[in-house]
């Protein structure tokens, strides 16, 4: 098993803070006949997300996803305080991905994400986000995906 993951962050205009970010994630199993629990699931939160995780389409011995986004911050370094959190920082993400188990097949997703992050009892980091995703140019059947995200913890921003 061979995985890959390369992460670039650009930075596109320094003085509102407005970042362009490429995610790819490449992964190979050499052993084509491995049991079904070993491969790669390309769809959820961790692969093409207007996908399911389980999605068949997106499973198999071999897997490329590239994801692209631009996060562009509402407010920065702020105190608003909200019952016992302080908020800090809003941003807001547009996302684009591509990628499946065979290049002949490729599947196309975007979405949006709104970011909230501070603290909590003035000591605990937290971060709050909700992410839309629609598959594009696929069969009338699939449907958008919804993500929340909470976290008591630092995080990459």
């Amino acid at each position: 098993r061979f995985n890959l993951e390369v992460k670039k962050n650009i930075s596109l205009y320094k003085k509102k803070r407005i970042v362009f970010n490429q995610l790819i994630k490449a992964g190979y199993i050499t052993n084509k006949s491995i049991d079904d629990f070993f491969y790669y699931f390309g769809g959820g939160l961790t692969g093409i997300r207007g996908y399911t995780f389980y999605n068949q389409e997106l499973s198999g011995t071999q897997i490329l996803i590239s994801t692209s986004a631009i996060r562009v911050p509402i407010f920065l370094e702020k105190n608003y305080k909200v019952l016992h959190l302080l908020i800090q920082n809003l941003s807001l993400n547009y996302i684009f991905q591509v990628g499946g188990i065979s290049i002949d097949d490729f599947k196309y997703s975007n979405g949006m994400e709104l970011r909230l992050n501070g603290s909590s009892f003035y000591a605990f980091p937290f971060a709050l986000s909700y992410e839309y995703h629609t598959p594009i140019n696929d069969s009338i059947e699939a449907s958008s995906k919804h993500y929340i995200k909470l976290l008591f913890e630092f995080m990459d921003w």
